[in-house]
């Protein structure tokens, strides 16, 4: 996925949304999109069925705006920071683990903490947006959606690093 966001402009976009370079951004977007991920693969697998996997964190990504998420950031409206903290704390799991994950970013980054908020904030909305365009752009969820969602969330990784970041 972070391949996608730089390709697609998202690092870009992230920059110009903060105010700041875009290498930080990038640093931003390189520390924080793992555990946005992570939080994603737990939603993911919290199910048995692949399936009913895919479809909640459908759900998820679409009661906080869909594949618009992204296309918000990418774009040059304003876009509502309520939208994308609600998104981040609830793939993420709540306030606490949201807090944790800045830490972790801060000490990763050496960013503002105002900056990594936000930074958090934006990189959810584009992986979320990005994981709900894949979705949506499916008839149905097949073995073949699965195995891209999957892919997308990093399924595959030996450790999920926000499992690791908890522990």
């Amino acid at each position: 996925m972070y391949a996608t966001l730089q390709r697609s402009g998202g690092v870009e976009a992230v920059a110009r949304r903060l105010s700041v370079s875009t290498p930080l951004a990038d640093r931003l977007t390189a520390s924080l999109l793992p555990l946005v991920l992570g939080g994603m693969r737990r939603h993911l697998l919290d199910d048995c069925d692949p399936s009913a996997g895919v479809l909640a964190l459908e759900d998820l990504v679409q009661s906080h705006g869909g594949a618009r998420l992204a296309a918000g950031v990418l774009g040059y409206d304003p876009i509502d920071p309520a939208v994308g903290q609600d998104l981040a704390e609830a793939i993420l799991g709540g306030p606490d683990t949201h807090a944790a994950v800045l830490v972790h970013a801060s000490s990763q980054t050496g960013a503002k903490p105002e900056q990594l908020d936000d930074a958090l904030r934006l990189v959810a909305m584009l992986a979320a947006g990005y994981v709900a365009a894949r979705i949506g752009a499916a008839d149905e969820i097949d073995t073949a959606v699965i195995a891209e969602v999957k892919r997308l969330v990093n399924v595959d990784a030996p450790a999920n690093p926000l499992d690791t970041l908890l522990a």
